[in-house]
């Protein structure tokens, strides 16, 4: 009986040694399983981000208008301008405007319920045109949104006057030319996108003499059409 039960044993032994590895739960389990697969993330080139200009899509060329006021009127203009460097610009602008003699007093008429100034017998109209180099400051140091600059320029200017007693239109037809020119320095800023469109505000000082004067009250000839000015800039880039 013991030899019979060593024998079993013996050919159960010899059966485990024989069978293939494939057969073995654990040898199957390995080869059906799929092999390892690894995937490399190469990092970002840091590069892409700290070398990419100020504005995605620099354009040189902006046209646009200008709302203008200042002690002795208002008016509108409009102006273009290019880049010619990362910070310097030039700048074309021609402005209209209407001009009066800071000492002029208006009254009103109690009967028409008009409006004059005792002793005027001039009207001004006003058109400098200005060559301008502008720079913009503090590039890359505060946020791009805001840029704030400094501009200069000089240019001819025409003023325009025109006989008070007639109506304004139908005075235009009398009114004589005088030319001079004009200097101003002035700073401002540009707000939002510099892609897509251009607003900002500037203040800008005008020397415009006349040195024979120009009668705007009787006897009272005015000699300098300057002053401080007020700038609202709406452009758009090309």
């Amino acid at each position: 009986m013991k030899m019979l039960t060593l024998l079993v044993l013996g050919v159960m032994a010899i059966s485990a040694y024989a069978r293939p590895a494939s057969s073995s739960p654990m040898a199957n389990i390995s080869q059906s399983s799929p092999q390892d697969t690894t995937v490399l993330f190469t990092p970002a080139d840091s590069a892409f981000f700290v070398n990419q200009p100020r504005f995605k899509a620099e354009k040189l060329n902006a046209w646009g208008i200008n709302i203008l006021f200042s002690e002795n009127g208002y008016g509108a203009g409009a102006f273009y301008r290019r880049r010619l460097t990362n910070q310097l610009f030039g700048n074309v602008s021609i402005g209209l405007s209407s001009v009066k003699d800071t000492r002029e007093v208006e009254y009103i008429d109690p009967f028409t319920g008009e409006t004059f100034v005792p002793g005027k017998i001039n009207r001004f109209l006003m058109l400098p045109v200005a060559l301008a180099i502008q720079y913009e400051l503090f590039q890359n140091v505060i946020m791009p949104n805001f840029r704030p600059h400094i501009d200069a320029g000089i240019g001819p200017t025409l003023i325009y006057s025109s006989p008070y007693d007639r109506e304004f239109f139908s005075s235009l037809k009398y009114g004589k030319a005088h030319y001079t020119f004009n200097a101003f320095i002035g700073a401002g800023a540009f707000f939002g996108s510099d892609v897509h469109s251009l607003s900002g505000i500037s203040v800008r000082y005008y020397l415009i003499p006349y040195s024979r004067g120009i009668e705007s009250l009787q006897g009272k000839p005015m000699k300098q059409f300057g002053g401080l000015f007020l700038l609202l800039d709406l452009g758009l880039f090309f």
